[in-house]
Order: C-alpha cells, then structure tokens, then sequence
C-alpha cells in the first residue's frame, strides 16, 4: 500500500510539473486563403490531441486581399518608400493574443502565417524575406521570447506563369527558402488544395482559393507541422508539404545570381550564363555541340559539380528558347555513373520511342523505359515548373511537369544507384533556372 501511494504522488507530482510549463499557444495570421480556414474543422482538434484541450490555445486573425506591409510595422519597399499605417493588422492581431493568454504561463508558441498574393501582384518578393523575419522579430519582443515556432503555408500554382501575379513563383520560392534555412522553420505544400468544390459548391480548378476540403487539409497540415517542430522533429510532420520540401536534407540549391561555377558542361562553348529582364538563368545557346558521346545520347548536359545523390526530389524552371517541333526537348540527368552509364528523362513535344521518354544509357546507345504518350506542352516565352522524384530503393521515377499532381511520366527501374545530377537538352536549347536538389530519407 505503501508503495501505492508513493506512485500515486509521484505520478500527481509528474503531471502537476507538466501542467505548471503551461499552455501550447498557437497564432494564425494572414490574408484570404488564411481567413477562409476555420480552425475547429481540423486545426484545434488535431493540436488538441496532441496536447491535451487544456493545454492548447488558438488564436487566429485573418483579413482577405492584404499586402505583408499590414503586419510589419517597419516595412519599406525595395525603393525605401515607407507606408502609412504599416502594421495595423498586427496590431489587431496581437490585441486578440493578448487578451487569451492574460493570466496564462505559455510553453511554446507556434505562429502559422497563409499570405502573399497580393505581394506577389504588386512586385515585392525583393522585401518579403524581410517583411517575414521583421513580422517574427516583432513577435519575439513583444511576447519577450526568442523560441518561436513558424509555419508558412507556400502560395499555391494558382499562377505558375506569373501572368497575373507578376512575382507568384518568386514569392513561392522565397517562402520555402526561409522556412528551411531555419531550425523552427516548416512550410507546407498547398498545390492540390484548390480543386474540387468551394464553400459554396462551385467548382473549381487551381484557383486562387481553396476547396472546402482543402482548407480541412490545409489546417491538418499546418497542425502537424506545428506539431512537428515543438517536439523538435522538423520536417517530419507527415504533412505533404513536408514531403514535398523532400523531407530530408537540402542538398543544393542554385538561381545563378552568383554565376554559374557550380556546374560542369560538356561542352562550355554551349551553354550561356547570362541575365534575362533582371533575372540571371544559365541555358544552352545553340542547337550544336562539340560534345560526341561514344555512344547514342545527349549532346548537351550540364551536371552539378561534387553531389552524388540516390533517392531525392529536384525542382527547377525551364524555358525552351527555340521552337524546334515535334522534338523540342529539355533532358534531365540522374544517376550518372561515367558518360556511358545514367538515367535521363526526355521532355519531348512529340513522344515517339526516341522522344518524349524516360531513357536509360547503360554502355549502348539510349533506350526508351517507358511507353510514353504524353506530349510535353512546350510554350514559347513561357517558364515552366518541373520536378523529378527517384527513390531508387523502389525504383520509382516520376516526372511533373506544370502539373504538380499526375506524373507526365513514370517508370519502376533499379539499374543505377547513386550518382550525379544534371540537366540539358539532345539537341535543343533550353534556360534553366531556380534549382533545388533535396535528398530523400
């Protein structure tokens, strides 16, 4: 009995320590896609479940079609133009915060933020790094702690294009940038919340605004994330933006504003690093090459210098810059083992058993592995988003291309393993540019 009532009060005094850390308080904060988010679908019961109901706070302060200069309060343009009234949502926001923790001892603090449209349609991504550090700084101090959580949800590919929203995909990258260069960092993917039907039963194809069960995913995700980084575990939420990030280690990544010495060319008299509307990209400059690989294969190929890689997710842009029909072509390389040994993935307008396909070299002249029948949507003066997932483990190779959501090519194959990374074209001309190669776990 005696041994009983020395558990007992240890276990009283166990729960009586955890309870006295405090609460878990969680802010949401942003434009639209933020506002249309009602946390008790799935938010606040998945934090509650984790936590315990007594030990979660949730505060949200959302107002649709607002620029970042709302909330931080020394915001300026890239040109130094300061704005009156900068923070006044903040400024509303933290009214609310304050008001649900009086009186309460907080633990941790997680801030989870769903904005940048209106950004992205006026031109700033040059000061929206800062704009989000300067948000979090203003967070610190006022709540007197450094420790604070973040989760961005990343625009979605409403605007892949930048036809409307001049700097979408500049703002995209911007956001995945800054979540994983820190340690308290996430961002989750939005890409496949806005199809289906709205809240008022429309339907809708990657819209600007999510799906009602979109935005039940969206607080599922942010949540996990969350989650996720209080228990110190980034990056392993479960989520798909988590996954989409790769989920593991960012192995490289490139936008050739600092040149192009990071990569190495068959033939360096055919490729160009130069700068196109203020933007720096490296491409293939002529259709010929002075490259004769000993057997069938591509002419142009630029790989990246000191990574070898097995299982991962790349992401770039590409721009074909000549319209040469039915072959118009962009290569991605992987698994290279020597000139005679590597994947490739021919991005091909037409398909056919030479074009359009995923080829293996393997000391014989290139070999189709699929079957393919998809024409790649080549568009003059376009960029277009690709992304290549390998898990050589499987075997599985998959390629997106615009669409993030079907595979435009997928195949199972375990010949090569770990290798490098390059990119190219057979015998066209490309640009590329925004790179980023993540190792997958």
């Amino acid at each position: 009995m005696k041994q009983l009532q020395i558990l007992l009060v240890a276990l009283f005094l166990s729960n009586a320590v955890f309870a006295a850390e405090g609460k878990h308080l969680f802010i949401l904060s942003g434009q639209s896609n933020m506002g249309g988010l009602k946390p008790e679908e799935s938010f606040i019961p998945t934090v509650e479940k984790e936590f315990g109901k007594e030990n979660v706070i949730v505060v949200k302060d959302a107002h649709g079609g607002q620029p970042i200069r709302r909330w931080y309060k020394k915001w300026k343009s890239a040109k130094g133009e300061a704005f009156k009234g900068a923070g006044d949502l903040y400024v509303r926001l933290m009214g609310k915060v304050n008001a649900a923790i009086k009186g309460q001892k907080i633990q941790t603090v997680s801030f989870s933020w769903m904005q940048g449209e209106r950004d992205a349609r006026e031109k700033h991504s040059a000061v929206y790094a800062a704009s989000l550090q300067g948000i979090l700084d203003q967070l610190a101090a006022d709540l007197g702690r450094k420790d604070i959580n973040f989760v961005i949800g990343r625009l979605s590919d409403f605007d892949m294009q930048n036809k409307r929203y001049p700097h979408w995909t500049a703002i995209r990258k911007i956001q995945v940038d800054f979540a994983d260069a820190s340690p308290r960092g996430a961002w989750v993917d939005t890409d496949d919340l806005n199809d289906g039907k709205n809240r008022r039963g429309k339907d809708i194809s990657n819209d600007l605004h999510y799906s009602a069960k979109g935005y039940v995913e969206f607080g599922r995700r942010l949540a996990a994330s969350s989650i996720a980084l209080i228990k110190g575990k980034k990056g392993t939420a479960g989520d798909k933006g988590a996954k989409g990030s790769g989920g593991g280690k960012v192995l490289f990544e490139e936008d050739f504003e600092k040149g192009r010495d990071r990569w190495e060319a068959t033939d360096e008299t055919s490729w160009t690093h130069r700068k196109v509307d203020g933007n720096h990209v490296f491409g293939i400059n002529r259709r010929s090459s002075k490259y004769n690989p000993k057997v069938r294969s591509p002419h142009h190929i630029a790989l990246i210098k000191g990574v070898e890689v097995a299982d991962f997710v790349l992401t770039f842009r590409v721009m074909s810059t000549k319209d040469t029909g039915g072959h118009r072509d962009c290569c991605i390389f992987f698994n290279w083992q020597d000139p005679q040994n590597f994947y490739y993935i021919h991005c091909g307008a037409s398909p056919d058993p030479r074009s359009g396909q995923v080829m293996i070299v393997k000391n014989a002249p290139r070999t189709p592995l699929t079957k393919n029948k998809n024409k790649t949507p080549w568009k003059n003066e376009t960029w277009h988003q690709v992304k290549v997932v390998r898990d050589s483990r499987s075997g599985k190779i998959e390629i997106f291309f615009d669409d993030m959501k079907k595979p435009h090519m997928s195949v199972v194959d375990k010949t090569f393993g770990k290798g490098r990374i390059g990119l190219g074209s057979f015998d066209d001309m490309n640009d590329f540019d925004d790179i980023k190669l993540v190792e997958l776990k």
